[in-house]
């Protein structure tokens, strides 16, 4: 059964590795969201200054006082919040796709498979047995 399923999900490795890679950055994103509140209450309430790695912010017009941060805060929750929906969406749209395809593929193995079949497989064969389990009467049944 895990053979059938690989050998149905293989033409679809590239895919799979942007589900994974959208599912990375949706686990990021999740762990990186209260972020901007802990900047807040420990910078923004304390000493009114983004940490030195966040400098950079002062260059694109945010203030050096509370509000400044509280701004910075507020651009990186919707920063975090537009790439956490952006991989979601992506996540969603290709493992439904990837479902699609793959379900496709197996309605076509299986009508392949019963194409092939002879016709006295049919006449013989009763609806909903299985080859493997077609049981011969017994004889007290005579």
């Amino acid at each position: 059964m895990t053979r059938l399923v690989l050998d149905l999900v293989r033409p679809y490795r590239s895919w799979l590795v942007i589900v994974f890679a959208a599912m990375l950055v949706e686990i990021a994103m999740s762990l990186a969201a209260p972020w901007p509140l802990k900047l807040v209450l420990d910078d923004a309430l304390g000493n009114h200054k983004l940490p030195e790695w966040l400098a950079w912010a002062h260059n694109f017009g945010i203030e050096r006082h509370t509000l400044g941060v509280a701004l910075f805060a507020g651009l990186a929750t919707l920063l975090i919040a537009i790439i956490a929906a952006v991989a979601t969406y992506i996540d969603n749209y290709y493992t439904t796709s990837i479902g699609q395809w793959v379900a496709n593929d197996l309605r076509i193995r299986i009508y392949a498979h019963l194409h092939r079949l002879s016709l006295g497989y049919y006449d013989g064969a009763k609806t909903g047995t299985s080859p493997r389990r077609r049981s011969t009467p017994s004889p007290s049944a005579w």
